[in-house]
């Protein structure tokens, strides 16, 4: 049943997001293929705890005046949430705790670094490097902000909550708080050799390739869906580290 649940819920999301532009039919295909096994395999409150991400996110994104709908593809979504799927997955089949908490984990991973890049841009001082510390142009990877920062560290509050609310352990709790937030740092720590572009005639520096840009520096293979994606996985492995 509740498959069928999620394949519903899934389908209304579908049609609101690719109203608001959200998301493309590849990336709805792959919003119903997360949403159905998350709720099926884990039930309806990790599939709220998914929602409140795509969400919060979403209410983010409207007091951005300036940005360009666009819409998400299924590469996008499982970036996003491939790995919580995964863990979702494994908590159906085993009920074993240690995987909602992971699941929970994955998705504040992925809801701290959005929450941060988008709060973060919204500062008035130039982002810092986050190996060098040095103030680098914005709108590029690889650099975190005093804003960016407390954002994260509030998403991963929220999230401890929900761990809160369903798990017993204080240790796992405390560790979906701090590893969500430390998944985005990850995620910054990544864009670093994030694949970025140089306009040809303004000479500014982009992580969006065009017939405009030339390969400036960072791994060519390596695009911000590829970081966000490895950051959820490092993420997941290292907090594994901790629990099993």
């Amino acid at each position: 049943m509740g498959f069928l649940w999620g394949f519903l819920a899934t389908t209304l999301v579908g049609v609101y997001a690719h109203k608001k532009r959200s998301l493309d039919p590849s990336g709805i295909a792959a919003a119903m293929v997360v949403g159905v096994l998350i709720w099926g395999f884990a039930g309806a409150y990790a599939y709220a705890i998914l929602m409140f991400f795509f969400f919060s996110s979403s209410l983010i994104n409207l007091f951005d005046k300036d940005k360009t709908p666009s819409y998400r593809n299924a590469w996008q979504v499982f970036a996003n949430a491939g790995v919580a799927t995964l863990m979702a997955i494994a908590y159906g089949l085993t009920e074993m705790e240690v995987y909602f908490a992971l699941f929970i984990a994955s998705i504040g991973v992925s809801a701290c670094d959005t929450w941060s890049s988008e709060i973060g841009k919204r500062s008035k001082k130039a982002p810092y490097h986050v190996f060098t510390f040095k103030q680098m142009p914005a709108g590029l990877s690889g650099a975190v902000s005093v804003k960016g920062l407390v954002a994260a560290a509030l998403a991963s509050v929220i999230f401890g909550l929900f761990a809160w609310l369903v798990i017993d352990h204080w240790m796992l709790i405390a560790l979906v708080a701090l590893f969500s937030f430390l998944g985005s740092l990850i995620d910054s720590m990544l864009g670093v050799v994030q694949v970025k572009y140089q306009h040809a005639h303004t000479q500014v520096l982009t992580e969006k390739v065009s017939s405009d840009t030339v390969y400036h520096s960072g791994l060519r293979w390596l695009d911000n869906n590829g970081v966000n994606f490895l950051a959820n996985v490092m993420t997941v492995l290292l907090m594994s580290v901790f629990i099993f």
